[in-house]
């Protein structure tokens, strides 16, 4: 019996030396695989505070208008001046309230005029005149604009009703 054993016992380690020569191959390419995965977790792990991170701000540049300034600024002109003012014309006028005015650019500020002037039209404060062009877009043609009628005489009654206080 013992010789059946021991024989068992030397096919079994024979068995298990291959096995771990077999292993002891694998063993670099696994430590090459394990370095590799350490490698990129150090990568992706947060190597600086948060509190250091500086937030990201939407505009780097400053407002050369403040919001609402712009409307503001039309409503002004239109009062100062009677008839009807083109919408190049408002914009060259309303650069002349403004002090870095030229820093801006003109086809971005016309547009902003534009879409102010339409939108206050909508609600009534603006009225707008339109040259008719044949063969041409609506939206491409040139208008002028001026206070509506309503607001053009509350803001004359305004004006007037401060004098006739003052005559009194």
């Amino acid at each position: 019996r013992l010789s059946g054993t021991l024989l068992r016992l030397e096919s079994d380690r024979a068995m298990l030396l291959t096995k771990l020569e077999a292993i002891e191959a694998k063993l670099p390419f696994v430590k090459r695989d394990l370095a590799a995965i350490d490698l990129t977790l150090a990568q992706h792990e947060i190597q600086i505070e948060p509190t250091e991170i500086r937030p990201v701000r939407p505009m780097r540049r400053k407002r050369l208008l403040a919001p609402g300034l712009l409307g503001r600024l039309l409503l002004r002109i239109l009062r100062e001046h009677e008839g009807w003012l083109t919408a190049r014309d408002l914009t060259e006028l309303v650069g002349e309230y403004i002090e870095d005015f030229e820093l801006l650019d003109p086809r971005h500020t016309l547009a902003r005029v534009r879409r102010r002037l339409n939108k206050l039209a909508k609600v009534g404060i603006l009225e707008r005149q339109r040259d008719i062009v044949i063969n041409q877009p609506s939206y491409d043609q040139n208008g002028r604009w001026r206070l509506a009628q309503s607001i053009r005489e509350n803001a004359d009654t305004s004006l007037a009703a401060p004098q006739s206080t003052l005559q009194t």
